[in-house]
């Protein structure tokens, strides 16, 4: 999308940064973890694949709601110079130093770019 987003968002990164920290736990930690999602996928009537497996095993949503997290911890790390960049440059609607001021559609722009 531009310059910023390939630089400090980088899809490639997040997805590894989330792969890697997801392997890196043990099976109980995975699953204690795991139970804070719970009631997202209760939610939408999905029943997730185990927990325990490799990120590459897990299915679609499981992924994607760890890449998630991964985008939101990058996104609060960044400078506020950083984000105003990715404010005009993403056209997003509004600045915001930490990703839960964001708007949704803005929050879904960024996230749609890494998931995509």
């Amino acid at each position: 999308m531009t310059d910023v987003l390939d630089t400090h968002l980088s899809q490639a990164d997040i997805i590894e940064r989330a792969k890697n920290k997801w392997n890196q736990r043990s099976s109980d930690d995975k699953i204690k973890c795991s139970t804070k999602y719970r009631h997202i996928f209760t939610k939408i009537g999905f029943q997730p694949k185990t927990w325990d497996a490799d990120f590459l095993d897990l299915d679609s949503k499981q992924k994607n709601i760890l890449i998630k997290g991964e985008l939101i911890r990058t996104y609060d790390s960044l400078s506020n110079k950083v984000k105003t960049k990715l404010k005009e440059e993403c056209g997003l609607t509004t600045f915001a130093s930490k990703w839960f001021r964001l708007p949704s559609c803005d929050k879904k722009k960024l996230l749609m770019e890494i998931i995509r």
